[in-house]
């Protein structure tokens, strides 16, 4: 999971961040363009009574992608069979009026208009990790344990930048042992 929360210091600009820049989920297949998600408030996607205070204060004011019942898929649906297809997941925070096919916004800043005020603003990321922890796991009802890493960038006009986010397939192994997976 990546959110994202855009401000600045100028109050002429703050109240339309959003129409300088815009994040985008790409779930792709193949390498190929497949499934894009636009993004809406992180706080209206969560029951707080189904999650943590933790959690709940973690994506409070960051973007979320709007995935309505749709899971993120990482990897082969056969891992035996190398014909089937394989997915990955980004996002991708560009000039809004790049986006507004994607997103539905209308009233865009022009390019222009959104270099002139680049340096100005400033994107904070939250990438959620999950640990697996045959204690806590127990402990937390059969639920893995979300942590958030928290970035920021500032945006600069001089300067090309690229942040670049994906979910990488993990191999997760298990081990019969007494001893507790300690966090190694």
């Amino acid at each position: 999971m990546v959110t994202y929360r855009l401000w600045t210091q100028n109050d002429t600009i703050r109240p339309d961040l959003d129409k300088y820049l815009s994040g985008l989920w790409v779930q792709r297949k193949d390498k190929n363009e497949g499934q894009i998600y636009k993004g809406g408030k992180c706080e209206d996607m969560y029951d707080p009574f189904n999650q943590s205070p933790q959690f709940m204060s973690q994506i409070k004011g960051q973007t979320c992608a709007i995935m309505e019942g749709n899971n993120v898929q990482l990897q082969r649906a056969n891992n035996m069979d190398n014909t089937t297809t394989e997915h990955d997941f980004f996002f991708v925070l560009d000039f809004c009026n790049h986006f507004k096919n994607y997103t539905g916004v209308k009233d865009c800043k022009t390019v222009d208009e959104t270099v002139e005020v680049l340096n100005q603003i400033r994107v904070e990321f939250k990438v959620a990790h999950q640990f697996w922890n045959v204690a806590t796991f127990v402990m937390n009802g059969h639920e893995m344990q979300t942590v958030f890493e928290t970035q920021q960038l500032v945006l600069n006009k001089e300067v090309f930048q690229r942040q670049s986010y994906h979910v990488a397939r993990e191999s997760i192994s298990l081990y019969n042992s007494y001893i507790v997976n300690w966090g190694w």
